[in-house]
């Protein structure tokens, strides 16, 4: 679905409005959101309950929704030479890898800045620890064998659950970054196909990886 977006970003919304991936453009003077792709409408819906207004209501609202950090990362977004930025925005129940890349167009001028995101299991909740886990006696407190060997195994567990949220945030970084890709190769036309095929197998590695890292933590 097409939304009403600035002429020097039309073509680039034909390109992406029917894709399956999150996109968002903002105007680079006011940073107000100008273009959202059916994909972030449908995957924002999904957490509306987090959000300032509804999902279909985003459209010319500040992009600061989707910064933590709102006066610094203006400054980043305003200068295409600190593109591309990512960063992590936690909510209360969800987190969001977000990419900021910039539109070029073909006299190499700096139009907009363009999001392309992703909603990750959000792995900075505080983990609650099981009441009999806290009446284990510290080492050397009268332990047993059995006591030391579970302690042991606890403590591993969570490194593995640890590295698996690690490996998901890189697994999300790299889809963004493929996603990109596809993007840009799409509006090389022709001559992109073969780097838009590679990219698109980025992503399917990327999204696997992600799952199985998931799979992973919830062994935990």
């Amino acid at each position: 679905m097409l939304k009403k977006v600035p002429v020097d970003v039309r073509v680039f919304a034909q390109v992406v409005d029917d894709l399956p991936i999150n996109v968002i453009i903002c105007d680079r003077k006011k940073f107000r959101i100008t273009y959202m792709n059916e994909a972030s409408r449908r995957t924002l819906e999904r957490i509306e309950h987090l959000l300032p207004c509804p999902a279909d209501a985003l459209i010319g609202r500040s992009i600061d929704i989707f910064l933590d950090d709102p006066p610094r990362q203006r400054r980043l977004l305003a200068d295409p030479g600190n593109l591309p930025h990512t960063a992590r925005l936690h909510l209360d129940g969800a987190t969001l890898d977000l990419l900021f890349t910039a539109i070029i167009d073909g006299k190499g001028r700096y139009v907009a800045p363009r999001l392309t995101w992703s909603l990750a299991a959000d792995g900075a909740a505080a983990k609650t620890e099981p009441a009999e886990r806290a009446a284990t006696p510290a080492a050397g407190e009268g332990t047993t064998p059995v006591d030391q060997a579970l302690r042991d195994l606890t403590g591993t567990v969570d490194r593995i659950g640890e590295s698996a949220e690690a490996v998901n945030r890189i697994a999300n970084q790299t889809n963004l970054l493929a996603i990109d890709a596809i993007i840009e190769a799409a509006n090389a036309g022709a001559a992109g196909q073969g780097f838009a095929a590679a990219a698109a197998e980025t992503t399917k590695l990327a999204g696997e990886t992600a799952r199985a890292a998931d799979r992973i933590a919830a062994l935990r």
